[in-house]
């Protein structure tokens, strides 16, 4: 479970720029710990600790299956106002070549 970021509310959040929204392709990356993240970070408190420095960030997880409601309300409930979660398409809706190409493996090379 995420750890929440403010006491009653997650406050808000505005980009740099109106309509430009900086971010990330995650926010659950270990190896951003001693950079973004603090040393020894529990990995539920890594969404609260990204929303205090970005505006958005690509879900990945929604190409592959749908998050249970309960995730969705917790990502919500740390994410301040203005926060914008861009969630990829479900695979099922992308094209063939689409579906090969997100799985490939490191040395697999193109599939037609």
């Amino acid at each position: 479970m995420q750890q929440r970021l403010f006491a009653e509310t997650p406050g808000s959040i505005e980009p740099p720029e109106t309509g430009l929204y900086l971010g990330t392709s995650g926010w659950s990356y270990a190896d951003w710990e001693g950079t973004l993240y603090p040393e020894a970070l529990p990995s539920g408190s890594r969404l609260a600790e990204y929303v205090k420095r970005y505006a958005t960030v690509e879900i990945d997880s929604t190409f592959y299956g749908t998050p249970r409601r309960s995730t969705v309300q917790n990502w919500r409930e740390v994410s301040p106002d203005g926060f914008l979660f861009a969630a990829k398409f479900p695979q099922e809706f992308c094209s063939p070549v689409a579906r090969a190409s997100s799985s490939l493996g490191a040395s697999d090379g193109p599939k037609r």
